[in-house]
């Protein structure tokens, strides 16, 4: 069998339509499954988590770094988890 480019790149499926963190304020999320990539920003540490999420009951891939990204790595061992995600001034965090 021969594999995708998203397969061989991220190692597994992520299912579902790509969601931007604004969309999601509010909202109860369960994050499956975080994998750590390299990123091209010049911010931060140099890597961001992409995440196989569900909202509502339907599947969906977010990208996130910062604190999002710092609250994750806590828990990462104890996936699955679920969390509200609110705003707080300049930045999202999960509840």
């Amino acid at each position: 069998m021969v594999q995708s480019y998203n397969e061989a790149r991220y190692g597994e499926r992520f299912e579902g339509d790509k969601v931007k963190v604004a969309d999601l304020v509010g909202k109860e999320v369960i994050f499956h499954t975080i994998k750590e990539l390299k990123s091209n920003s010049a911010y931060g540490d140099g890597t961001y988590f992409l995440c196989q999420i569900e909202v509502e009951g339907k599947k969906a891939i977010l990208s996130v770094g910062g604190v999002l990204k710092k609250q994750l790595s806590e828990v990462r061992d104890k996936l699955p988890i679920k969390g509200t995600i609110k705003k707080q001034k300049n930045y999202y965090k999960i509840a």
